[in-house]
């Protein structure tokens, strides 16, 4: 049943739509207040170089192509890259944006809902508690869940579209074609959005059941959903190749069939218990070894009972076996029968399979109040009750995500032994100049979780940074035994081989590195620096480039180009950088130095002494900055000033021959 605007008071639905738009930014109002976290927003905006620098042909070319963050959702990429291009790396914005699709979304299911079934209020509550439910949280106030609320917002209008089509069709007019390809667009995109639309092609067939009565068309509608099912065998295998291809996908060996089975059983019952009572919500759900079969059996007895209800209740309850196979279906990609990551679950994963629990639950209840006298009154505040109980949880989950400490020391106090809460806060504590907490977080993260490849190169970050070259060494060629693919450790694992003077070692760890991930910067940087150890200025200064195109942020990358470039004799070039890197970064004494050096060479003396003096500002005790000023004041005539700052040199640095050759030039001593 297909039931249009006219029928029902369209002012009243539109003050509804205004409520749960207004009622959604209110309730989320507290996240524009809120960091970015360090559970995969750097990944994702904070430290991606082509997100970060906004919308360009070249960041769209890498959003097409990559497969960054073990993903491919190249819409994703360029919603991020729009907000950097309006907001830059504002946190609130960045919000905010999600916040208005989630917004959008929940008015749009309702639109859905009251136009398919005609049932304005039953729609509205649905629309409400989705919106308002606390398992909405993570995928709201989380960025990088950016491909939630965006994936969700294309899948909702595919099915409008498709309602439209099959409106169209029905009185055969021309324009279902054009509803019919708009459905398969806005489905590409969501596609392209975040994968695990994959399953949406079942959807629309579950609604062409209910409510749309189109189940006596039963071969028609399958003809109709086969551009629908070629898109998603092919976003399906592209996802499967890259999440394979970049070490996501855990093998049986390591998780047998049996085991995903039985925690995909337990998850569906979580799923369900997290609906209805939404306690102890986290960011991370460990999955343990392995369940007790006494949990397994009664869950899979669950299942297989609420699926043969809603068959024997299908005919009088239609939408019972329409919002119970959403729920089971839409969950599928994300269930871990293919194990991506090491999460038992996630509330993410919820926000559009809730959609159909949801459904199957108010029809029943209103049903059920409407074939019973006298309990509407009690229906209509209990009702009220429930969705004001979940925007009240709602508000106090979200306060959760205020920062990255927050968030993750509540992740262990409801999920004790949480090895991804303790290796995030031991980033946290890194991040914030708390090295022996650092430490403390990630040896109880390997305590518990000794394959957790990430805080195992994380510890060894700290170990290098602290000067312990072997042990540092272990842990990042531990890391790269746990995971070939990571990039970042054998970047790391370089940097230690650098510092052992060991530059053929290294400039094959770099060189990995850069075949594993082209675009980290400071890779290339890592890579030019080792180069010119060896004499090969050319292909350094070419890494140099390649590194400060991807971040030009990098003042050290840019003071170390210039100093390549100097060396070379490229001096407009060379000045150009140092005045980026002190630009970029003003209390670098040594880049101040070296840009007034390149300047005393190229003539400039007045600039040249300016940047000395800034130099000596910000470090009294830098001999050259003293040594090069004194130079410069004696060819500018001003032999007092030189000879104290040449002084003031030798007194730091007595062998410093250039001084004492200065110094004797300019006092005439033997």
């Amino acid at each position: 049943m297909v039931v249009t605007e006219h029928s029902a008071d369209s002012r009243l639905f539109r003050l509804l739509c205004l409520a749960l738009a207004v009622g959604t930014l209110a309730i989320y109002s507290r996240v524009l207040y809120f960091d970015f976290t360090n559970y995969d927003d750097p990944d994702y905006v904070t430290e991606n170089a082509h997100v970060r620098t906004g919308m360009s042909l070249r960041n769209f070319g890498w959003a097409l192509t990559s497969s960054h963050s073990d993903n491919w959702h190249p819409v994703t990429w360029m919603s991020h890259m729009l907000d950097c291009q309006i907001y830059g790396l504002k946190p609130a914005g960045h919000h905010l944006t999600n916040v208005l699709f989630h917004a959008v979304n929940a008015v749009l299911l309702f639109g859905l809902l009251r136009r398919m079934t005609g049932a304005l209020w039953r729609s509205a509550i649905v629309a409400a508690l989705f919106a308002w439910h606390p398992l909405r949280v993570e995928s709201v106030a989380w960025i990088s869940e950016r491909k939630d609320v965006l994936s969700a917002f294309f899948g909702l209008l595919t099915i409008w579209a498709y309602i439209r089509f099959a409106e169209e069709s029905k009185i055969q007019n021309p324009k279902s074609k054009i509803f019919y390809a708009s459905a398969l667009v806005l489905f590409a995109l969501g596609l392209m959005a975040k994968p695990m639309l994959v399953t949406l092609p079942f959807v629309l067939l579950l609604v062409d059941y209910w409510p749309l009565s189109r189940a006596s068309l039963a071969l028609r509608l399958l003809l109709e959903k086969i551009p629908f099912f070629l898109l998603s065998a092919t976003s399906s295998l592209v996802t499967f190749l890259v999440q394979r291809n970049g070490g996501a996908v855990v093998t049986t060996r390591n998780l047998p069939m049996t085991e995903r089975i039985e925690n995909a059983a337990i998850s569906y019952c979580r799923y369900l218990g997290k609906a209805f009572w939404p306690a102890d919500l986290s960011i991370f759900y460990p999955r343990p070894a392995h369940w007790p079969i006494g949990i397994v059996i009664p869950c899979v007895a669950v299942l297989l009972a609420i699926s043969v209800a809603v068959l024997v209740l299908r005919r009088r309850q239609p939408w019972l076996p329409v919002g119970w196979f959403w729920f089971l279906g839409t969950l599928v990609p994300v269930i871990g029968l293919v194990q991506v990551g090491d999460q038992s679950m996630a509330d993410r994963y919820t926000y559009i399979p809730e959609m159909g629990l949801l459904v199957m639950f108010v029809w029943s209840v209103a049903d059920f109040v409407e074939s019973r006298r006298g309990m509407h009154q009690a229906a209509i505040m209990v009702t009220a009750a429930i969705i004001l109980i979940c925007a009240a949880l709602t508000w106090v989950q979200i306060g959760y995500w205020q920062d990255t400490e927050t968030l993750f020391q509540h992740a262990l106090t409801v999920t004790p032994n949480n090895y991804a809460a303790t290796w995030h806060l031991g980033d946290f504590y890194a991040d914030h100049h708390s090295p022996a907490d650092a430490m403390e977080m990630y040896r109880r993260t390997l305590e518990v979780a000794p394959g957790c490849f990430q805080a195992r190169n994380n510890l060894g970050k700290l170990l290098l940074a602290q000067g312990h070259l072997p042990e540092a060494m272990t842990q990042f060629k531990k890391t790269i035994e746990l995971r070939p693919s990571h990039a970042r450790a054998h970047n790391n694992l370089g940097i230690v081989l650098y510092r052992q003077n060991h530059m053929d070692e290294a400039i094959r760890e770099f060189r990995e590195t850069l075949r594993l991930n082209a675009d980290l910067a400071g890779a290339h940087n890592n890579l030019a620096l080792a180069l010119l150890r060896i004499g090969k200025a050319g292909e350094a200064i070419a890494e140099f480039q390649t590194g400060t195109a991807l971040d030009p942020s990098d003042a050290d990358a840019q003071f170390n180009f210039g100093t390549a470039l100097e060396d070379q004799g490229r001096l407009d070039e060379a000045i150009g950088r140092f005045r980026q890197a002190v630009l970029l970064q003003p209390g670098q004494a040594d880049a101040h130095n070296s840009l007034g050096a390149a300047l005393g060479r190229k003539g400039l003396a007045d600039e040249a002494i300016a940047q000395f003096q800034e130099a000596i500002r910000l470090d009294p005790n830098s001999a050259e900055a003293h040594c090069n000023l004194g130079i410069m004041l004696a060819a500018k005539g001003d032999c007092d000033a030189a000879i104290t700052h040449l002084n003031r040199a030798l007194s730091l640095q007595p062998n410093y021959p250039e001084a004492a050759e200065r110094l004797r030039s300019l006092t005439n001593a033997p």
